[in-house]
């Protein structure tokens, strides 16, 4: 008999309003700290360095990321407000690396007859306190099932 091991989700689960706010401060912090210790420096400079105007470039970034990040929230929210809450279960775990940066994910369906799939990042002992098979609970939105996210706490 081939058994196959089921293919890992593929819709991310939608992240908490604190949790984005988390990161929206942070991107904008460091967005705002960083140009501008970059044109204080290069304003001292005695000769001119590109080196500064990277740095004052890379705050700008970082605020175009921190309104990308913003945009999640309706999401966020309408999860929050509507969301329902559903029996699920977890299906996979993994780790996975971007950039300087380690990811922990779990895998989870939930739904009538574990219709739907979804993963979500979460901290390292969250991480290590699920296993396969689990049972979890999952808030998704009754009109729109894709739109869900594990409730940890």
């Amino acid at each position: 008999m081939n058994e196959s091991k089921p293919t890992r989700p593929r819709q991310q689960a939608v992240q908490t309003v604190a949790e984005l706010v988390r990161q929206i401060i942070a991107l904008i912090v460091v967005g705002v700290a960083v140009p501008v210790l970059a044109i204080n420096r290069y304003s001292q400079a005695e000769q001119y360095n590109f080196g500064y105007l990277v740095l004052a470039g890379s705050g700008v970034i970082l605020i175009f990321l921190a309104g990308s990040t913003a945009m999640k929230l309706p999401a966020a929210r309408k999860l929050d407000r509507e969301g329902i809450l559903t029996d699920g279960v977890i299906i996979d775990k993994w780790k996975s690396r971007g950039g300087f940066s380690s990811y922990h994910n779990l895998g989870y369906r939930y739904g009538e007859k574990n219709t739907y799939s979804a993963y979500q990042q979460v901290r390292n002992r969250t991480f290590r306190s699920f296993a396969l098979l689990d049972k979890v609970k999952v808030r998704h939105l009754p009109n729109d099932p894709d739109a869900s996210r594990l409730e940890l706490g």
